[in-house]
């Protein structure tokens, strides 16, 4: 899982970025596709940061 911390505030930022560029890739008839894509991106970044908070060293973060 160390992996993960080195990628992880990375993904938490651009994953909205990556939904959104997905959202401009779909019909504007398909406006239900657009807002599951809108969901599904911002609730992962959501379900990320909270891994990172949750995971995060309070007692070291004076440490450089």
């Amino acid at each position: 899982m160390e992996n993960f911390d080195v990628w992880a505030l990375s993904l938490v930022v651009f994953l909205p970025t990556v939904a959104a560029v997905l959202i401009t890739a779909v019909p504007k008839a398909q406006e239900q596709l657009m807002k599951t894509i809108a969901l599904v991106g911002s609730g992962a970044s959501m379900v990320i940061s909270l891994i990172v908070l949750f995971r995060f060293d309070f007692d070291q973060s004076r440490a450089m």
